[in-house]
């Protein structure tokens, strides 16, 4: 593939303000920083900008991201689509089993705040005003990428979690959204690139790219491990 074997030398890219400030773990941001040193260095010349609106991004997306599920799983009754269980009865109490027994905890919850955010009263209040903040987030990102061949920023606040060790606190687990959050709200492609390890767990850097550029992503991403990861000083692990 052609963007694998491509060069970097000469690229413009940014660091966006937003993502690497207040809730950004110390231990990450370090070996972010050191991977930005190290992109430098690949003949890249790197600035640091700021985008409006990535602050209200996360919660914008989580109350699209709901009301869609919320829209898209009514379908779900066990009659046409879904888990269709044995059962005698009413058709309210089967529609209830079958939601019931086939969406897991965080779905019921996401259905149950997608319906509250397109109920009357709400529609406007939440979900519109989330599609506007999309819309915004979008145009800001975009007006950015024509200034700059990527936008760089931690793929995570902090280093992963532990298996189970946030499932009893949904908002940090929520909260581990905020970098990559902005790409998919803006459609955007994105690639996380493994700077390194913290306690042995993966920490990586995230470069967001122009509307269907993904090669670019690649060939970045390419330059970094031959250069970087498999080179003579790798980065070494906190």
């Amino acid at each position: 593939m052609a963007a694998l074997d491509g060069d970097v030398s000469g690229w413009k890219v940014a660091v966006v303000k937003e993502t690497v400030g207040e809730g950004i773990d110390d231990r990450v941001s370090r070996l972010f920083w050191s991977a930005v040193d190290a992109i430098s260095g690949l003949g890249v010349d790197v600035d640091e900008i700021s985008v409006r609106w990535l602050d209200e991004s996360l919660a914008s997306y989580y109350v699209v991201a709901s009301a869609e599920a919320s829209s898209n799983l009514a379908r779900y009754d066990g009659i046409r689509y879904g888990l269709s269980p044995q059962h005698s009865g009413d058709w309210r109490s089967y529609f209830s089993r079958v939601r019931g027994e086939g969406f897991g905890r965080e779905v019921k919850v996401r259905i149950m705040l997608g319906t509250y955010a397109l109920s009357a009263g709400y529609f406007e209040e939440l979900y519109l005003k989330a599609l506007k903040v999309r819309r915004l987030v979008a145009d800001e990102l975009s007006a950015a990428l024509n200034k700059y061949q990527l936008l760089l920023s931690p793929t995570m606040p902090t280093p992963p979690p532990r298996l189970g060790e946030k499932t009893t606190d949904p908002l940090s687990m929520y909260m581990m959204d905020v970098e990559t959050i902005p790409a998919s709200l803006a459609g955007l492609p994105a690639l996380s690139i493994p700077v390194g390890t913290v306690d042995g767990l993966p920490v990586g850097l995230q470069a967001l790219g122009r509307r269907m550029d993904e090669s670019s992503l690649l060939t970045l991403s390419a330059r970094f491990e031959d250069e970087v990861l498999k080179g003579p000083a790798p980065l070494a692990p906190l």
